[in-house]
């Protein structure tokens, strides 16, 4: 989804509002208000967003840099027999709490990886 250029207008009003209310030294901005941040690197320049909201690009940077990961899985491989032409590939989905395993030569391995992604197994 694209962010419209009123979205970077709408948070930047909203940091300038929560500044005018500020009370104390430091201001902290809720981090639902740094998601939408986030959300608009996909539309704006670190710098727009960053003149926008009256930060520094540095600073802004240095927040999406410590965004928080989100782990989708983990994934593991083993290889069955000397030859190296067999593998045990284990998906486990955190989410959602799910076990895919699957047997199979190591060749057939994108197929199944590009099936995962497409959603082919439920």
């Amino acid at each position: 989804m694209k962010t419209s250029p009123r979205s970077l207008a709408e948070v930047a009003q909203e940091f300038h509002r929560i500044r005018a209310q500020k009370q104390g030294r430091r201001i902290r901005f809720p981090k639902e208000l740094w998601q939408k941040v986030f959300d608009l690197t996909t539309t704006f320049s670190v710098d727009e967003i960053a003149s926008a909201l009256a930060i520094s690009p540095q600073y802004l940077r240095k927040r999406l840099n410590t965004r928080p990961k989100i782990t989708i899985g983990f994934a593991q491989a083993q290889v069955l027999n000397k030859s190296h032409s067999l593998i045990e590939v284990t998906i486990r989905q955190q989410e959602h709490p799910v076990t895919l395993r699957w047997t199979g030569r190591i060749k057939e391995l994108p197929i199944l990886i590009g099936r995962l992604f497409r959603g082919d197994f439920s």
